[in-house]
């Protein structure tokens, strides 16, 4: 998914491609922290505390808002990581670039004999 492309073919400014690369990135880490939770929720023995709503919908929901909230203080980093590719991506879409030829090959074309 490219997010810096045109949404419903309206060009998108600077600062709006970089809000919505923002929005990316920490949904990305507020996912993560939220199965995090998730997971850890179901190595819960039962009769502890929260350890029989395995699949509770409140439980859940729990899981979502601690996610959001943990994924604020970025502590894992994942959000800075993907706003770092995602912000390189879309550079390099602006400035194409040829990779450079790897050693021991030659350019193709013709050749000079």
């Amino acid at each position: 998914m490219d997010v810096l492309a045109p949404i419903q073919g309206q060009p998108l400014t600077r600062d709006a491609g970089q809000r919505r690369v923002e929005q990316v990135a920490k949904g990305f880490e507020s996912m993560f922290f939220s199965l995090l939770c998730k997971e850890m929720r179901g190595t819960l023995e039962p009769g502890t505390m929260f350890g029989n709503d395995e699949g509770d919908v409140l439980g859940g929901m729990f899981d979502q808002f601690l996610g959001e909230h943990l994924a604020q203080s970025g502590a894992l980093g994942i959000a800075a990581m993907v706003r770092k590719q995602l912000t390189k991506q879309g550079t390099h879409e602006q400035h194409p670039q040829q990779p450079a030829p790897a050693a021991g090959l030659r350019p193709a074309g013709p050749t000079q004999s």
